[in-house]
């Protein structure tokens, strides 16, 4: 494990990264920072360094306990993995945060003035172009006070080893003991509407549509798919193409330290959730947001107030390939054509049974 540098600090302000911080501030922490240097509209807030976790892990004494799940856990050996992983999170989850540490998370809270804020999980292999880890790590709304804030945070280190974490890190060759976790604080956005914008349509590979979805509520129901949202399909200036209202029969809405579904009220069920002005602003946003960071965009937004807010954009990762060389977009649509289905479904070598 890195060896600590006091100098490095422990909190940054989101406005002081950007995408160059992934190693201290996580993929989510430093692509927030990149998004305020692009002039998008981010909600305030401060990330909880890579350096307080190292110094939570070794005030601990967990060191050996990571080094063991890590290089001595077999990752096919799928019970014994969850096992330990689960029994390393519970370690983490009643650590002591030494003093220094929860002290400078308490004076950047008050320093963002107090009030309900969000504490997100932000790890240094997560939002990369190859691995999303889209729904690994745990977030928590609604936190208030330093000492809420410091407990989330640990739940938020702790959620490093989650068994579903540590598995999918197994799965894509990325578990190491060099993998640390950032934790982001931002002020809380009470959204009355939310949803997410693809920069380029996932559903049939489109790079020249952008797909809109939009919901009542906060974001988890149109994240998780708990809710059929409205959709727009929209041509890289922002026209629509497509356009379709569903019955939205859930929402997310805040309930204590967490969110929870709720029956869509009667009369917000087959309304339009977003007005005309509201759905060409969201693509001009999701376009800015392509162009700065070089690729199409997985893009997280909310509506508070009437105000636009975008809180997280990751690299969309399941884009068919382009083909090389590019061709110029006046040469028309091409069609990608995979003939390696077996190999895709196929995951052990064949029996000679199966053979024959």
């Amino acid at each position: 494990m890195p060896a600590i540098s006091h100098e490095a600090g422990l909190i940054r302000g989101l406005e002081a990264l950007d995408q160059a911080d992934l190693p201290v501030a996580g993929g989510k922490g430093a692509s927030l920072g990149a998004m305020l240097h692009a002039g998008l509209p981010v909600p305030e807030g401060f990330a909880v360094l890579t350096e307080a976790y190292w110094a939570f892990v070794r005030h601990n004494g967990f060191d050996e306990p990571v080094r063991h799940l890590v290089e001595d856990v077999a990752p096919d050996a799928p019970e014994a993995l969850a096992d330990a992983a689960q029994a390393l999170r519970d370690r983490f989850a009643c650590g002591e945060i030494p003093v220094e540490v929860a002290r400078a998370i308490a004076e950047a809270f008050e320093r963002l003035g107090g009030g309900l804020v969000v504490v997100r999980s932000s790890a240094t292999a997560e939002d990369l172009p190859g691995a999303s880890f889209a729904g690994q790590h745990d977030s928590f709304l609604g936190i208030e006070g330093p000492e809420e804030v410091c407990d989330a945070v640990r739940r938020c280190w702790a959620s490093l080893w989650n068994p579903r974490a540590v598995s999918y890190r197994k799965r894509v060759g990325l578990d190491s003991t060099d993998i640390a976790i950032s934790v982001v604080v931002q002020r809380m956005i009470d959204a009355d509407r939310s949803g997410v914008l693809f920069t380029a349509n996932p559903l049939d590979h489109r790079r020249d549509r952008m797909l809109l979805s939009a919901s009542f509520g906060l974001g988890e129901a149109v994240v998780g798919g708990d809710v059929s949202p409205d959709t727009w399909v929209m041509n890289r200036a922002g026209q629509v193409v497509e356009h379709h209202v569903a019955d939205k029969q859930v929402m997310t809405v805040r309930e204590g330290k967490g969110t929870a579904n709720r029956p869509m009220p009667e009369d917000r069920r087959r309304a339009v959730t977003l007005s005309d002005a509201e759905v060409a602003a969201l693509a001009e946003l999701g376009g800015r947001a392509e162009g700065y960071f070089g690729s199409p965009q997985d893009l997280e937004w909310a509506i508070a107030d009437g105000s636009i807010y975008l809180v997280q954009s990751r690299p969309i990762t399941s884009l068919l390939p382009l083909p090389e060389p590019l061709p110029a977009p006046a040469d028309g649509l091409r069609l990608y054509l995979c003939c390696n289905v077996h190999a895709q479904q196929m995951v052990e070598p064949i029996t000679p049974m199966g053979i024959d």
